[in-house]
């Protein structure tokens, strides 16, 4: 690793699986003294326990951010450990079994839309209100929300498509109001990742024709979105900001056309 996030301090949100694990680990590897969070005790003292025997800086709060006062909890809980907030990455979102259940919004029940809203945009929405403070304070803070391909291209999944939109349009306004506090804010809309609940679908041959129609290169690892993290966090992206960067194999670029390119299979450097 080059140390590209040594001294500095991140909160990543959802990070005791997934993406966000991956993003807390590459993290510590590039230095940054880092702060797990996510609603399971087991996985989040797992994944500081990896940091931490790797030779990391982290520690793991418990936190459920539907619950508004968990969040201001969470960063105050950072900044009494670690001194400061410099970056911080919003991945946090509604439980895996919640994708099941969306679908045409004439279908959807209010409750449903609640749920969504406070799992994924009202959380984020608490946790950057609390982390703001410290991240004008450090100088240099780092606003990253992860969002989804779904934000821009739909497929019929309206709640979650609506509530990743909506981060991408926070994300450009707080760049504007947030530049004269040396703040930066960006936006990843990821596309297909394999993660533990998606992995056995993905290695289907059905997961692989449907990766054949809807991407140009391999399927995702969390590891390729940890990379996007730690250039938009580091001193390298520091005249990025309001920027939607699309770490997606291609997903965005031919989406919605009627005829993808042939049913090609998988070289073994793609898969």
């Amino acid at each position: 690793m080059t140390g590209r996030m040594q001294g500095r301090v991140a909160l990543v949100t959802g990070s005791t699986s997934g993406i966000g694990r991956a993003v807390a680990e590459r993290f510590a590897r590039e230095g940054a003294s880092v702060v797990v969070t996510g609603r399971r005790i087991h996985l989040g003292e797992e994944v500081a326990d990896s940091i931490l025997g790797a030779g990391g800086e982290c520690m793991y709060v418990q936190a459920d951010l539907e619950d508004l006062d968990a969040a201001a909890h969470l960063v105050a809980a950072t900044v009494d450990r670690f001194g400061r907030l410099d970056s911080l990455v919003n991945n946090a979102g509604a439980p895996d079994a919640a994708r099941d259940q969306d679908g045409p919004l004439e279908r959807t029940d209010p409750e449903f839309w609640d749920m969504m809203y406070r799992s994924s945009l009202r959380s984020a929405f608490a946790v950057t209100k609390n982390a703001l403070p410290h991240l004008r304070a450090s100088g240099h803070g780092r606003l990253l929300f992860v969002s989804s391909v779904q934000a821009t291209r739909g497929i019929g999944w309206d709640v979650y498509s609506a509530m990743k939109s909506a981060m991408v349009g926070l994300t450009r306004s707080m760049a504007v109001s947030h530049a004269p506090d040396g703040i930066t804010a960006n936006c990843l809309c990821v596309g297909t990742v394999v993660v533990e609940r998606t992995d056995d679908f993905w290695a289907s041959d059905a997961g692989q024709r449907l990766w054949r129609r809807t991407g140009l290169t391999r399927i995702g690892k969390p590891e390729d979105i940890a990379h996007a993290c730690v250039y938009l966090c580091s001193d390298e992206a520091e005249y990025v900001t309001g920027s939607v960067m699309y770490v997606d194999g291609g997903m965005h670029a031919w989406m919605g056309f009627r005829s993808p390119p042939g049913e090609r299979p998988l070289s073994e450097g793609q898969r």
